[in-house]
């Protein structure tokens, strides 16, 4: 039983002998049954047949295969029973069956695998945990306790885009969603940064022993989906705030890095740098050097013009918010002001001391020229053009939910099936939840 789990299909009675003879021998040294079965298990765990997932020779998969390939991308886990049942009785290379499989599956817990791993790799979430904002960013927003909140905060920084696509996927909604949502998932601690009101408690309690007594009221850790008002400049991932800090480097917003991740991770664009190119370090602005004069110096050298036409007006156009996310419309510098000490009939009233605070400079300018002429107004106005060019971020999405279902690139020969499945999709306003299922019930995810 524990070999035709672990091997994802049936075990014959040859390769069975190697592990019983395993297990004999430890038997026979110690007489403990325990021992006998635990070294008959770590030699099954060790196998290549337990650690690879071989999809056999033939361009056809196999049922037990079509079952590993469903429970990884689903639960990135083993095939379960039914699974298993179902392949021994040949019904998974049946589209319907296939349907019924993923819908049954994405309604079990372990589908939180998925939407985890899944968005980590798409969004490159590590990256939050990379960046580290500058202390005086942090005093100022959160005063003396900076090292503690931000740390405490990184958690949920990244959590808040895995939160916001189980939203997306539960809920059966739009992927337009990603561009642009009338709602966002957030915690308590993460609003410090955003500034919603929140749901009353009490109504969250009222809801919550409606649907189950036993439920307890929401922690302030616990993530809940808020609807935003039309003015808010909330919604989407562009606006996350996990996303806009780890693309920047920690002091300043840094157009580059935030382009860069937009064209390659939303638009799956390919930027890659000429050989032996030395890339420039972006300087700080300051009040006579702004962010816009940083990247026109760049585009200088022709070498870097091509990959800066593709990223720079995504970046621009996400000037509108700083380091940690929140909404601004100037740039700030650090001020540091030393007040000399006040004395009185020759005696000190007031020490020296050291005052320190952000003030205004040059007013934030995110606006921005897509390389096809198109204008970009800002954050939203990058929403806009995003809407625009939907197709294209969806055919992205696709691609990508189906490298990461397959477990390979998408090449030429899979463009038939994205087309068509892209078209379908279109059509049923791009449901997440309708697009996961569909690339299982298409033939194609029974084929190598």
């Amino acid at each position: 039983k524990l070999a035709i789990k672990l091997f994802r299909r049936p075990v014959s009675d040859g390769e069975l002998k190697r592990y019983f003879d395993i297990a004999k021998k430890r038997y026979e040294t110690d007489g403990n049954v325990f021992n006998a079965v635990q070294g008959a298990l770590t030699s099954m765990l060790c196998s290549p047949n337990f650690l690879y997932k071989y999809e056999g020779d033939s361009l056809n998969l196999d049922d037990y295969v079509i079952a590993s390939r469903l429970s990884y991308f689903l639960w990135n886990s083993l095939p379960d029973d039914r699974l298993i049942k179902l392949a021994s009785e040949g019904k998974l290379k049946d589209s319907s069956v296939r349907t019924a499989e993923a819908l049954r599956m994405l309604q079990d817990p372990k589908a939180q695998r998925f939407s985890a791993n899944f968005t980590e790799q798409w969004l490159e979430l590590d990256k939050v945990d990379i960046v580290n904002p500058h202390d005086d960013i942090l005093t100022h927003t959160f005063g003396d306790r900076r090292g503690a909140k931000i740390s405490q905060l990184k958690p949920f920084l990244m959590r808040e885009g895995i939160e916001f696509l189980k939203v997306i996927l539960n809920e059966n909604l739009s992927l337009l969603n990603f561009i642009d949502s009338d709602f966002v998932v957030i915690n308590r601690p993460l609003n410090q940064i955003y500034e919603l009101k929140l749901p009353e408690e009490e109504k969250l309690q009222k809801e919550s022993d409606q649907k189950d007594h036993d439920e307890k009221l929401l922690r302030p850790s616990d993530f809940r989906k808020v609807m935003l008002d039309k003015e808010s400049r909330r919604g989407g991932l562009l606006t996350q705030a996990g996303i806009l800090m780890m693309t920047t480097n920690g002091e300043f917003t840094n157009p580059f890095y935030r382009g860069a991740w937009v064209a390659e991770n939303i638009y799956g664009h390919k930027l890659t740098a000429p050989a032996n190119l030395e890339v420039g370090v972006l300087n700080a602005p300051s009040e006579t050097f702004t962010i816009k004069d940083n990247i026109n110096e760049h585009r200088k050298d022709p070498n870097c013009a091509s990959c800066h036409s593709k990223m720079d007006p995504f970046g621009l156009a996400m000037e509108g918010f700083d380091v940690l996310g929140r909404y601004r419309e100037t740039y700030q510098k650090f001020v540091v002001t030393k007040i000399p000490e006040e004395k009185k009939d020759g005696k000190v009233v007031k020490q020296e001391r050291i005052t320190s605070k952000f003030v205004d400079t040059t007013k934030v300018d995110s606006d921005a020229v897509h390389s096809d002429g198109r204008a970009i107004d800002g954050m939203e106005g990058l929403k806009r053009l995003m809407l625009e060019d939907k197709d294209k971020i969806a055919r992205n999405l696709l691609t990508k939910l189906s490298e990461y279902a397959m477990g390979r690139e998408m090449n030429y020969s899979d463009s038939e099936m994205i087309d068509r499945l892209l078209e379908a999709s279109k059509k049923n306003d791009y449901k997440l939840r309708d697009l996961m299922v569909s690339i299982i019930a298409d033939e194609s995810f029974t084929k190598r």
